[in-house]
């Protein structure tokens, strides 16, 4: 699962994200081809291409909320978090603002890796983690199941939000 969070104080990125994203169906978003062709235009399914320019062997949106000053996307996907195209996305983006920002944070099913990072000005960082499965013969198993999901979303927001405040150090913006 991905979680991509769009910053801007430029209206026409969040007219350019409602354009490409908004007001689909669940299927048409669930399409393997959907967010590939939103970034690279219309094409047929090659395993090779879509790994390289997705960053997963094949990706879905699971939600979109897209609004005049907002903009949130999750997606599932397989193999990897879908690293490539964030940066496209963000490569689109600053096009129309060079001050956008992209944040995200991501996880495997297996927990490995657990991750954030951001794109800012065509360069991007990430930062990623594991976290290991309670083990489930300890005393305290159904705790440690309890915290888990509180727990990675912790790591995450902190990955994330390091890599962000790295990006914005690079180029003195705050």
């Amino acid at each position: 699962m991905t979680f991509v969070e769009v910053l801007s104080d430029e209206p026409k990125v969040f007219e350019k994200l409602k354009e490409m994203f908004d007001g689909h169906d669940w299927q048409t978003l669930q399409d393997t081809m959907f967010l590939y062709n939103a970034l690279y235009g219309s094409s047929e399914y090659d395993r090779g291409d879509y790994t390289d320019k997705i960053g997963a062997k094949w990706a879905h949106i699971e939600n979109v909320e897209a609004y005049d000053e907002a903009f949130q996307m999750s997606t599932c996907s397989a193999w990897y978090y879908i690293e490539n195209a964030i940066e496209r996305l963000g490569e689109i983006l600053f096009e129309i603002d060079n001050d956008v920002v992209l944040q995200y944070t991501f996880e495997d099913e297996s927990l490995d890796p657990i991750g954030g990072g951001g794109w800012y000005k065509n360069e991007m960082i990430t930062y990623d983690d594991t976290y290991t499965w309670p083990d489930d013969n300890a005393d305290d198993y159904d705790e440690q199941m309890d915290d888990l999901w509180e727990n990675v979303h912790h790591i995450q927001n902190e990955l994330m939000e390091e890599a962000v405040r790295d990006l914005m150090d690079d180029y003195g913006d705050e």
